[in-house]
C-alpha cells in the first residue's frame, strides 16, 4: 500500500494466537495465505487442545465448520483472531470471521479466547512490543467497535477513518479524519497520542 514497513514493526493477531496456543495442539481455519504467520504452531487434525479460527471468506462452510465444532465437543478450547461481524469489501458490506465464530460458540457452548482487536491483551501486547506507554500511542482505523472502541478502552487515542466500513452513525472515536494520509498534518497540527 505504499508504506515502507519492516516486518518487526507489524504485530497481528496471528502472532498473538501463537503465543495463546503455545505448544499446544492447533486445528486452523485460517487462510492459507495466514499459514506462514502461524508455522510455530503444531498442527493437527487429531483432537487437537485448540481450534484456531480466522476469517475464511467463503471458505467458511459445512465441510470446514462442523470438524472444528466436533474438536470443541471433544474438549478443544476455541480461539479466534478477531471477532469482527462485517468487513467492507468491493462489491459492499461482507460477513465477517466473527459470525462463525458465534456459530461455534453457539453450538458448542463454550465461549472464544480472542486474540486480536478489540480485546484489551491484544492492545496490551502491541504495546509491550512498541515498548511504549497506551497514553503514547494512537489507534487509527475504519471499524469503529474494533479499532476504536477497543484502542479507548485499552487507553489508547482512538482515531477513526471515514473510509472501508466507516459508518455515518460510528461515534466513538476522539478525532475523525477523512483518510490515512491526513494523519500527518492532525498529529502535527492536534498533536494526537501523548
Amino acid at each position: 500500500m505504499g508504506f515502507e514497513v519492516g516486518e518487526a514493526e507489524v504485530f497481528t493477531p496471528a502472532l498473538a494466537a501463537v503465543g495463546r496456543i503455545g505448544p499446544g495442539t492447533c486445528f486452523a481455519l485460517v487462510d492459507d495465505s495466514l499459514r506462514g504467520d502461524i508455522a510455530g504452531l503444531e498442527m493437527t487434525e487429531d483432537s487437537p487442545d485448540y481450534v484456531l479460527v480466522g476469517d475464511l471468506g467463503e471458505g467458511f462452510t459445512y465441510e470446514r465448520l462442523n470438524p472444528a465444532f466436533r474438536h470443541l465437543m471433544e474438549g478443544a478450547e476455541l480461539v479466534a483472531l478477531q471477532k469482527n461481524r462485517y468487513w467492507q469489501t468491493d462489491s459492499g458490506l461482507a460477513l465477517d470471521a466473527g459470525s462463525f465464530v458465534a456459530a461455534l460458540e453457539f453450538a458448542s457452548g463454550k465461549h472464544a479466547s480472542v486474540v486480536g482487536k478489540p480485546e484489551r491483551e491484544f492492545f496490551r501486547l502491541a504495546l509491550e512490543d512498541l515498548g511504549l506507554e497506551a497514553g503514547q500511542v494512537a489507534m487509527v482505523g475504519d471499524d469503529a467497535e474494533a479499532d476504536v472502541v477497543g484502542a479507548k478502552r485499552a487507553g489508547l487515542v482512538g482515531i477513526q477513518v471515514r473510509t472501508g466500513k466507516w459508518q455515518a452513525d460510528d461515534g466513538e472515536a476522539d478525532l475523525v479524519i477523512d483518510s490515512v494520509a491526513d494523519l500527518p498534518e492532525v498529529v502535527e497540527q492536534e498533536g494526537v497520542a501523548g
